[in-house]
């Protein structure tokens, strides 16, 4: 039985990344739906240049994240969509390598704190994402 939990990674094709590509999600918040971060390699270059975009990204070091190959960032400028529940349990059901572990404490912590005063989250998704994590 797959637990999902806030902070739990999982390894999905994103078919709105340009290309479309296999990314991790990280669980941001699960009320009503399931929503998601991205983690990426790095900054984007648009994201490079603007000050609160960067405010926004957390570093994920390699060595707290088993699943990382090398140190990379937390988007946590926007919540973006994905499987719902039912779905990631049909998907680990067939693959339990979907479900990549969780970010460390750390990573958990710093999620937090970029997100306690957003300018770029609704109001409701900072409540929510404060009341989770």
């Amino acid at each position: 039985m797959l637990k999902i939990q806030v902070g739990s990674v999982f390894h999905i094709w994103c078919s709105f990344c340009r290309p479309p590509k296999w990314k991790f999600f990280v669980v941001a918040t699960m009320q009503p739906e399931l929503r998601y971060f991205v983690i990426n390699s790095n900054p984007a270059s648009f994201q490079r240049i603007d000050d609160v975009l960067m405010g926004h990204q957390v570093q994920l070091l390699q060595g707290e994240h088993y699943f990382l190959r090398r140190d990379s960032v937390l988007d946590c400028s926007e919540l973006v969509g994905g499987p719902t529940a039912s779905d990631l349990e049909d998907r680990y059901a067939q693959d339990a390598r979907v479900l990549l572990g969780r970010l460390s404490t750390p990573a958990r912590r710093a999620v937090r704190a970029v997100t306690k005063d957003s300018v770029l989250l609704s109001g409701k998704e900072v409540v929510a994402i404060q009341g989770a994590w």
